[in-house]
């Protein structure tokens, strides 16, 4: 799998960082002859014969450091007693040092200061990696309870919870402000609980389209959107102009594509003739009403 991610790489060199899932001593040869950097971290069982049989053995105390070399290859190979053995594979650096860092951490009204030293291979490892770890003990802090067995379910609620965690820390950086995790959670539930109204489709016909498709009838419209009918134009006295306003009905089916509205005259015979009832509770209608 890391061989077909590299393959598409270009001729310069780049930092390859990637977990013990897919990390072991083949896959540091391979990245090696492939002149690219990386620093990788390996099972015990990857090989057995470099970190269990060998590495593994000099390990006693709690910080205790133990590398090797490939014999033909750049690769340098260390083990490191934490909590855990930590194995980790790399090409960037010839020799392993000690780092040492200083963590405060506040417990009510005290603060504890620890300081502990690190491989610079390990503190490299945390750094490309992205804290990888603490994104996971955040996503599993506020787990979403359910009584399903079933695993798809399970993947599902474990993808759900990272990308909140990942949406959490995208906020936060935008914004450049300190927001809880948990009050982010529950400002999300409650916005996701709330109805949401459904989306129209996009009307995918032309105007002249829409304009075939209306029925001939009247429509009754607001005042202040009323017109002035051909038959009023026709019947103004010479010299005036007609009054605006008087025409309480119009009709869309009679547009020229929906650039002008056609008022209709509700007490002469062209409207009993030109259509039927009116439907003003139609849907392209409630615009106008």
């Amino acid at each position: 799998m890391v061989e077909d991610f590299i393959a598409d790489f270009e001729d310069y060199t780049h930092h390859i960082f990637c977990d013990s899932f897919f990390s072991g001593l083949p896959t540091a040869e391979k990245l090696t002859e492939a002149k690219q950097k990386f620093t990788i971290c390996c099972q015990a069982n990857r090989p057995t014969f470099l970190w269990t049989k060998q590495l593994h053995t000099g390990l006693a105390e709690k910080g205790d450091i133990q590398y090797t070399c490939h014999p033909t290859k750049d690769i340098l190979a260390v083990s490191w007693l934490d909590n855990n053995k930590v194995n980790i594979l790399t090409n960037t650096v010839s020799e392993p040092t000690r780092i040492m860092t200083c963590k405060v951490k506040n417990l009510g009204n005290k603060r504890i200061m620890r300081i502990k030293s690190l491989p610079n291979v390990v503190m490299d490892y945390r750094k490309g990696m992205g804290c990888v770890d603490r994104a996971n003990s955040r996503s599993n802090r506020y787990r979403f309870h359910h009584r399903v067995r079933k695993w798809p379910r399970a993947a599902f609620f474990g993808l759900l919870q990272m990308m909140i965690t990942d949406a959490w820390l995208i906020y936060k950086t935008a914004r450049n402000i300190t927001f809880p995790r948990k009050a982010y959670l529950l400002e999300l539930i409650d916005v996701l609980a709330l109805p949401t109204r459904k989306r129209k489709r996009p009307c995918t016909k032309t105007p002249k389209d829409r304009c075939a498709s209306l029925p001939h009838m009247p429509i009754i419209v607001k005042p202040e959107k009323r017109g002035t009918c051909q038959y009023c134009e026709m019947h103004v006295e010479p010299g005036k102009r007609a009054p605006r306003g008087n025409c309480t009905n119009v009709c869309l089916a009679c547009s020229d594509k929906e650039k002008h509205l056609v008022y209709l005259h509700v007490n002469k015979p062209c409207f009993a003739l030109w259509h039927g009832v009116d439907l003003s509770s139609l849907p392209y209608a409630k615009e106008l009403n």
